[in-house]
């Protein structure tokens, strides 16, 4: 028997992050005499274990990896998760920590200021990429690991940290006392218009305030000109219910859709969520792309959208994870996150893909998850497993089978040296050039459409970046900065951390759009979408 909710969510909002970048009573699970026997062996282990091990035992690191194990035998999304990871856990959920608002990274063992967060001390104090963090409170940061930068720089709202700057061109260092704040643990990623009449929405995960900042975007891009909508869910690992429902709420317009259903074992699991109905963006043509990174939360969004034949989907499958999980708070801080129920998309189709149980059961299942498909292959057997479904209005053929499998497939471009690029970008070649360009040529920034449409990045200027590659001892062959997929590559990576520096992140992400085959094959089936924004009426 499902409960029915058409106007709101369950009080209890079910976490569903993919465990990877990782309620009901027990009376109403039946304990057997096999449970209980099971329960006295192990209790037995570890009676004999402390009398008669050779070493002490370190009982908090043996349970932990004793419950851990539990765990990893029910299904790969029910984990253990230690107090200091659910402390972050929390942190990305609730989308904000206290801290100064830097992007940053660890450059020639220093801390580099990639970008300052618009809006956040650093920001309002002056701080520029390229900075230099050398110092905080009065120590020496030269060899300073990521993590004690973030317990140094963080810390409560309105205390005050003390860092020293280095800045390329000052003689002497810049002292700044920076009263930590608030900042934003953004989810939209970024939101631009591709042109004209095309908006773009990328969404890096499913957290609190997500629907919001969704709504305010598209707000946004409609006083902009928007008329259709891409919404970018590709490598989005999920998140929490109730943001998926809102978003897709916000692009249905009929009252009562079922967006998901969830069926579990225990009384209390089985819902269906149903649209309130009067969509704010009910008619706006909408493409969704999703990858194979694409999970969870972001499975519930695509799924509703292509069975209730509202917009496109484009990509590649999905990752298929469509397991709900109910997160348990325990005594020491940490907590567990247990399956209690399965997804389904309004047709009836099973999120979730096969695997296997136990440890090695988890690793192939996330080993395979990435491998590409080829769906006509399967697609026979699908159909003979009954695992063939049909859209609501337009009565098209979907598959079932775990994930989502796009209506059109679309793959990235992966011509050029991927090792070779890996290599450029985590010493962030591009961003040093980019850096030294936009402080000697500040004109190049006060036109953005000029900027994108007219500047391009030299042969001359890409020897540079190759020379600033040797500098940082990157071993390559020149010919792979001679490469024409390399190059162009590379300079359409420099030019986006030009418009970073010069602008904010939108204006990166608009620039890297131009090399984003995946993105640009989509803006093709445009006008098929148009046609499906009224489907629900006719």
């Amino acid at each position: 028997m499902f409960k029915k909710f058409v106007f709101g969510l369950p009080i209890v909002v079910a976490l569903m992050a993919i465990s990877f970048y990782l309620g009901t009573g027990v009376q109403q699970g039946v304990a057997t005499d096999d449970f209980y026997e099971q329960y006295k062996k192990f209790q037995e282990v570890v009676k004999k274990a402390q009398y008669y091990y050779v070493e002490p035992i370190n009982w908090d690191k043996t349970m932990e990896g004793a419950i851990s194990g539990f765990l990893e035998q029910l299904d790969p999304h029910s984990v253990y998760i230690d107090p200091k990871k659910l402390a972050k856990v929390t942190e990305d959920f609730k989308g904000e920590f206290s801290g100064i608002g830097i992007q940053f990274d660890i450059l020639d063992k220093y801390i580099t200021v990639i970008s300052p967060i618009p809006g956040t001390p650093a920001f309002k104090l002056g701080m520029q990429a390229g900075d230099k963090i050398i110092e905080i409170e009065g120590e020496s940061t030269y060899g300073i690991k990521t993590e004690d930068v973030v317990n140094k720089l963080r810390g409560p709202s309105g205390s005050v940290v003390n860092v020293t700057v280095a800045r390329e061109d000052e003689t002497e260092p810049i002292y700044f006392d920076i009263t930590r704040a608030k900042i934003p643990l953004y989810s939209v990623e970024s939101r631009y218009m591709i042109d004209k009449k095309t908006g773009y929405v990328s969404i890096n995960r499913f957290a609190e305030k997500t629907a919001a900042e969704f709504e305010e975007s598209v707000d946004k891009l409609l006083s902009q000109g928007m008329q259709e909508l891409v919404l970018d869910l590709r490598g989005n690992p999920g998140g929490l219910l109730d943001q998926a429902f809102e978003i897709t709420n916000l692009l249905l317009k009929k009252k009562g859709e079922v967006i998901v259903s969830t069926k579990g074992r225990v009384p209390g699991t089985d819902y269906e969520y149903y649209s309130r109905g009067g969509g704010k963006y009910g008619d706006l043509p909408v493409i969704i792309l999703i990858s194979r990174g694409s999970a969870s939360a972001s499975e519930i969004v695509s799924g509703a959208m292509q069975d209730l034949d509202r917009g496109l989907v484009i990509g590649q499958d999905s990752f298929g994870k469509g397991l709900v999980q109910k997160q348990y708070p325990l005594n020491d801080g940490s907590a567990m996150r247990l399956t209690t129920a399965r997804y389904y998309t309004p047709s009836g189709r099973l999120i979730q893909k096969h695997y296997e149980k136990g440890l090695q059961g988890k690793l192939d299942y996330y080993k395979n998850a990435y491998s590409h498909k080829n769906f006509e292959a399967i697609k026979d057997s699908l159909e003979e497993a009954d695992l063939m479904f049909e859209t609501k209005y337009l009565k098209r053929k979907v598959y079932g089978g775990g994930g989502i499998h796009p209506d059109y497939e679309t793959l990235p471009d992966t011509t050029g040296d991927y090792k070779f690029m890996s290599k450029i970008i985590s010493k962030r070649i591009p961003f040093e050039f980019a850096t030294d360009f936009c402080r000697e040529n500040p004109n190049v920034g006060k036109d953005f459409d000029k900027f994108l449409n007219d500047f391009e990045i030299t042969d001359t200027q890409l020897k540079e970046v190759a020379r600033i590659a040797k500098e940082k001892k990157i071993e390559f062959k020149d010919e792979s900065f001679e490469d024409e997929s390399n190059a162009r590559w590379i300079k359409n990576l420099v030019k986006a951390e030009m418009a970073l520096n010069f602008w904010d992140r939108d204006h990166y992400y608009r620039v890297r759009a131009v090399n984003d085959k995946q993105l640009q094959d989509a803006l093709k089936f445009f006008p098929e979408a148009r046609e499906f924004s009224d489907v629900a009426d006719k």
